[in-house]
């Protein structure tokens, strides 16, 4: 009962608090004066959903020494705290994978699916298998990573989990955008981002839309990308996601900087940057660094851009990111071959274009196979050149092909067409239920009228009956009074007649009987 009354409260503040971080704070509040442990898993792990790892870190922490504590103890509720515990683990695995541990983030997820396991919990192991996906691709083991997805996949198709549905079908679709399958990504974009917008998930929509953005950017659609950048940081201003709204940032600023827009490219890459560097979140940090280090490039300080290069390369090679490292080898490269330092870039070059074919994603080796074709040319080593540029061709027509093309634009369609449906569907919706309520207040009023009317004309008709009745009343009363006043009168006349004949009878009987007197004289006389 206790739990359920906690639980209530929490609803309470749901429906009531617009602000996320006023929904945090009520979670917080309640946190502290809640007694029953359960509760305080539960609290824990939505706090620490709505927080970004660094932030969540601590009650992480609180989550992690709770459930192992309460874990051994057998009962009822040791599986809760089991499952609570897988939870606790793969957050914390997120946080190590941010900092670019990822030995320990690994650690953390398989200890987190032998729980899983041995209690039967079903929908933690999916999340740990879609964890482990994104950790695996990271690494650049595109294989094991879309057998991770594919398994979390079956078991949320199994227990009926739609939004986990929608979480793995989001990460096959990063796999597919990875590998250049531009169809296969932006059709399962948008199967996902319909679930999300339709379950109220807006940091993972937003960030969803960043990735189609992404997608058009690599087709060089740079207008349809910052149509879908804009609209992904405009939802993670309003959520106060700050990793989500530097990747947005990060994301526009590449945009503004190839259309030529240099100032705002800087402003929001310095805004990514220092967003980036609150969380902690290393990664993100290296990714700003490599696209400061472009704009200072493309403006010709070749010294600073190398300084930030080099510092994203740093980052990156401590978290084991190798796609972000062949990233930051071919800038570095660029560099080099602009200084006309042709060997070092050749070096660059080909390391970035060995990890590209290894994880097999065409972008990378599109990049790397277009900048080793220009520094051979440099070079004289035309054979290798035309090798390479050959290998560009192929990449570049893979990604930009016309059935992608088509693709790309029969998902924008679909999506608006979708966007408009649901909001024709809803308008007709309004638009229905106002007409019905339209009619049923006419027919309300229709109702009351004629109940009126009935009334009345019942009324009406009482009005009538009482009136003639009263009427048949009066008539009867008057005849009655009419008759009793004639009684009245005939019984006086007999009254009077019978008072007479009384009197006249007397007058009779006095003058038959002797006088007192006569009497009297007569006993006199005999006495």
């Amino acid at each position: 009962m206790k739990i359920l009354k906690i639980l209530i409260i929490i609803c309470f503040f749901t429906s009531q608090l617009q602000a996320q971080y006023q929904l945090l704070d009520s979670l917080k509040l309640v946190l502290e004066t809640t007694k029953d442990d359960t509760t305080k898993c539960f609290l824990l792990t939505r706090i620490t959903d709505m927080l970004d790892p660094k932030e969540s870190e601590p009650f992480n922490e609180q989550l992690l020494q709770l459930t192992e504590k309460k874990s051994i103890i057998p009962g009822k509720l040791q599986n809760t705290f089991h499952k609570y515990l897988a939870v606790a683990k793969n957050n914390l695995a997120l946080l190590a994978q941010s900092q670019g541990d990822q030995q320990k983030a690994m650690a953390l997820y398989n200890s987190a699916l032998k729980i899983c396991e041995d209690i039967h919990n079903q929908d933690i192991l999916a999340l740990t298998y879609n964890n482990m996906g994104v950790l695996f691709a990271e690494q650049g083991n595109t294989k094991q990573a879309l057998l991770c997805y594919e398994k979390a996949l079956k078991i949320y198709e199994h227990i009926n989990e739609k939004l986990g549905v929608a979480y793995s079908i989001f990460y096959i679709a990063n796999v597919y955008r990875n590998t250049g399958d531009i169809q296969n990504a932006l059709l399962n974009y948008s199967k996902s981002l319909k679930v999300f917008e339709e379950l109220g998930d807006k940091k993972t929509a937003a960030n969803t839309l960043n990735n189609i953005g992404a997608v058009h950017a690599m087709q060089g659609d740079y207008t349809m990308a910052l149509e879908y950048y804009t609209k992904a940081f405009v939802i993670q201003k309003e959520i106060k996601s700050g990793i989500g709204m530097s990747n947005s940032y990060n994301n526009m600023a590449f945009v503004h900087n190839k259309q030529g827009n240099v100032e705002k490219a800087i402003e929001y890459l310095d805004k990514s940057l220092e967003l980036r560097i609150a969380s902690g979140e290393k990664k993100g940090i290296a990714l700003a660094y490599l696209n400061i280090g472009s704009v200072y490039r493309d403006k010709g300080d070749t010294k600073k851009a190398l300084e930030y290069f080099n510092e994203s390369l740093k980052i990156r090679e401590e978290a084991g990111d190798k796609h972000g490292i062949s990233q930051s080898l071919n800038s570095i490269g660029r560099i080099y071959f602009k200084q006309k330092k042709y060997k070092e870039a050749l070096a660059a070059y080909l390391r970035s274009k060995e990890i590209s074919l290894e994880l097999g994603y065409p972008e990378n080796i599109k990049k790397a196979a277009q900048l080793l074709n220009e520094a051979y040319k440099a070079t004289n080593n035309y054979t290798a050149a035309l090798e390479n540029y050959e290998l560009y061709i192929t990449m570049r027509d893979s990604i930009n092909n016309l059935d992608n093309k088509k693709a790309s634009i029969r998902s924008q369609l679909n999506y608006e067409y979708e966007k408009k449906a649901a909001a024709d569907s809803v308008k007709v919706a309004e638009e229905k239920k106002l007409t019905t309520l339209q009619l049923k207040q006419e027919e309300n009023q229709r109702y009351f009228l004629y109940i009126g009317l009935g009334l009345t004309i019942v009324f009406g008709g009482i009005m009538f009956n009482r009136f003639r009745i009263t009427k048949k009343q009066k008539s009867i009363i008057e005849e009655q009074k009419f008759v009793v006043e004639k009684q009245k009168e005939l019984v006086e006349e007999k009254q009077k007649e019978i008072l007479d004949s009384i009197r006249y009878a007397k007058r009779i009987q006095q003058s038959l009987l002797p006088s007192e007197k006569y009497i009297e004289r007569i006993f006199k006389n005999r006495g």
